[in-house]
């Protein structure tokens, strides 16, 4: 077990994308991903890594949800109330206050606990259990800027009346 603090927590996070063999699993309520982490996950993505990103504030802008969507390894999942900062892979994870937001690595001071699951599995085991239960509490996410255009294509504009909404995704009326 390590204790960590700001720069060593985002060395430890990238440690745990590079060193993943088969999954990897991002628990943060708040995404903007660094260029670093980015190119981090997109190879972990491109080495056919599966990838569960949970998030939990709803204000993820539309380009980081898109970065997201476009690994084709990655699962994205909403969770709504979400506070948990957790960051693990097969061997080793971090529970930590950092989000995964770029601001909180160079602005914050932040803490947290790296250990490997050699380390003590009993606790490995009961984080993953935990963040399993997690995973069954959450919406997926399949939306993307692309998706967006390509349902709005569907309706012409006059069409529409103008005290009427109409959902995004399936262009039911509101």
């Amino acid at each position: 077990m390590k204790f960590l603090t700001t720069k060593q927590i985002a060395g430890e996070i990238e440690d745990i994308i590079r060193s993943a063999r088969k999954e990897l699993v991002i628990v943060t309520p708040f995404v903007k991903l660094s260029q670093n982490f980015y190119e981090r996950l997109e190879d972990a993505n491109n080495r056919k890594i599966n990838i569960d990103f949970i998030y939990g504030k709803s204000n993820i802008s539309f380009e980081e949800e898109e970065k997201l969507q476009n690994l084709k390894n990655v699962n994205v999942f909403f969770l709504q109330n979400l506070h948990a900062k957790c960051y693990l892979n097969e061997s080793k994870l971090i529970i930590t206050s950092m989000n995964l937001y770029e601001h909180s690595q160079q602005n914050n001071n932040e803490m947290g606990i790296s250990f490997t699951k050699e380390d003590d599995p009993e606790i490995y085991k009961e984080v993953y259990t935990e963040v399993e239960r997690l995973l069954r509490l959450c919406k997926e996410v399949r939306v993307s800027i692309r998706e967006v255009k390509k349902y709005n294509k569907r309706f012409d504009s006059n069409e529409l009346e103008v005290h009427h909404g109409y959902c995004i995704r399936t262009g039911v009326e509101i």
